[in-house]
């Protein structure tokens, strides 16, 4: 077998799955071996992701193990099926924002920044009080997608749930601060917010892709 044995125990540990299917040593796999080893996976439901962490595994076998570089063109990397993000209507999301837990306003004005402007969870979390522009009515995001600054418009509404959250609990440098204060709130925390206040709104619960939805008015 090649490679050194203990490096072959733990790389076939870790790809078990379509050696056992073989039934032999794994080093003589041929291409069609492969093939039908990926066809059986479709037919046996397995899912893209499991089916790809498989073949991760096969390409480091053949490649750096058994020094086949040529074997890894026989693996094909399967698609995940995208779907729809769920997008709320505007009557959810008020119900939404209005249950929102607390402490204080925090969590529903986070979620109306979210929502209002379509920011994404982890830039809503990483908003620092300079970055709100009253004057022009802009919310600046720092290092967001691709690590690129954008400006989003504010509305005036949103303005006011601000202030209103600023007078109940004045931040300090992060405009969300999280436990301990000097830390920002974590996208996993505000996620929570969101879960809590769709359960306690009595909707069906939902998951948003990418913890956003379509932007509503504030």
């Amino acid at each position: 077998m090649c490679g050194s044995k203990g490096e072959g125990r733990v790389r076939r540990r870790r790809t078990s799955g379509p050696f056992d299917f073989l039934g032999r040593s794994p080093d003589t796999a041929t291409p069609e071996d492969l093939r039908a080893y990926q066809l059986h996976m479709v037919n046996t439901n397995v899912t893209p992701s499991t089916n790809n962490a498989g073949l991760v595994g096969l390409r480091f076998f053949f490649e750096t193990t058994c020094k086949q570089p040529a074997m890894k063109d026989c693996l094909h990397f399967r698609t995940e099926p995208r779907k729809l993000p769920v997008v709320f209507s505007a009557e959810e999301v008020f119900e939404i924002l209005r249950v929102a837990p607390g402490p204080r306003l925090k969590y529903r004005a986070a979620l109306s920044i979210s929502y209002g402007t379509g920011v994404r969870a982890s830039e809503v979390c990483n908003l620092k009080v300079t970055d709100i522009d009253s004057d022009r009515m802009l919310v600046h995001v720092e290092k967001g997608k691709g690590g690129k600054d954008r400006k989003v418009m504010l509305s005036p509404g949103l303005l006011d749930l601000l202030r209103d959250s600023w007078r109940e609990a004045p931040p300090d440098g992060w405009l969300f601060p999280g436990k301990p204060r000097v830390n920002p709130l974590s996208p996993r925390q505000l996620y929570r917010g969101f879960s809590a206040a769709n359960c306690a709104s009595c909707r069906p619960s939902r998951s948003v892709a990418r913890k956003r939805s379509a932007p509503v008015s504030a």
